[in-house]
């Protein structure tokens, strides 16, 4: 799917996921099936849009309070490579999947990468209480139990 159009629909499902959830909580059963609309919003959501807009607007819903703002194309490129790079994939494959030039490019998801920094200090902190708990063992036994600081 070419990107432009990828990216419409895109704008379009949450448009018309938003429109679902604001009738499931005004229209009744009878006038409305959630699981329907939902699957519809999801698969043909300029359809669904077009087919719920009546029913929203008789409940006071007005559809542009459903649409996404300020929101563009490269807000997702960048929410992936952050995705990537806090879920610990390396800069050379973040850059490769951004289809960056340089390897300066990705340099800005660094930051995020904690992944290898969380399980060192993991590693550290858990290494630090087992020492702790065999100097406390062995300083108990030598003191009845007393501590004196």
């Amino acid at each position: 799917m070419e990107p432009r159009t990828a990216w419409e629909r895109m704008l379009a499902r949450s448009k018309a996921l938003g429109l679902v959830d604001a009738l499931a909580e005004k229209a009744t059963a009878k006038t409305f099936d959630y699981h329907l609309a939902l699957e519809e919003a999801i698969s043909v959501p300029v359809q669904a849009i077009e087919r719920y807009t009546p029913l929203a607007e008789k409940h006071g819903l007005h559809l542009k309070h459903y649409k996404m703002r300020d929101v563009h194309i490269h807000d997702l490129r960048r929410t992936l490579g952050s995705w990537l790079a806090s879920s610990g994939t390396s800069q050379p494959v973040i850059g490769k999947v951004l289809n960056h030039k340089t390897a300066e490019a990705t340099k800005v998801y660094a930051r995020l990468i904690v992944a290898p920094v969380r399980n060192a200090m993991e590693e550290a902190t858990a290494a630090m209480r087992r020492t702790g708990a065999r100097c406390e063992r062995r300083f108990c036994a030598n003191t009845a139990g007393h501590r004196s600081f």
